[in-house]
């Protein structure tokens, strides 16, 4: 029984470990120019670095004018890029329904680098 609860513990923390972390083996990262696209130099498991994209509507959403990470949700339309923090933290002027707010999500918290292909964990 001990095993078996040693066993779930140790597959709970992998499932864990493998989500976001992408800053560890992808570097030049940058916004687009289309204010979602962002990109990044991306090690592979074969060693090799590849440029990779992704589309951050299908990884952040807008509530109030804070980005968060949630699955599909579409925050372009509410939000207009200001730039990098640094290359891992882009920053964003968003609606919240009154005005608006910067945010500036740590992307490194809801990105992994899958074998050199950038992808949401959300």
């Amino acid at each position: 029984m001990q095993f078996s609860a040693l066993l779930a513990a140790a597959a709970t923390l992998l499932a864990t470990a493998s989500a976001g972390g992408f800053s560890k083996s992808c570097t030049s990262c940058r916004l687009g120019s289309s204010n979602t696209l962002y990109g990044c130099l991306c090690t592979n498991d074969a060693g090799k670095e590849i440029y990779n994209i992704v589309d951050l509507n299908k990884c952040m959403v807008n509530v109030n004018g804070q980005l968060i990470a949630r699955a599909n949700g579409d925050f372009g339309p509410s939000c207009t890029a200001d730039g990098q923090n640094d290359q891992y933290t882009p920053c964003w002027t968003c609606g919240n329904g009154s005005g608006t707010d910067q945010s500036c999500p740590t992307l490194d918290d809801f990105l992994s680098n899958q074998n050199g292909a950038l992808v949401c964990d959300v």
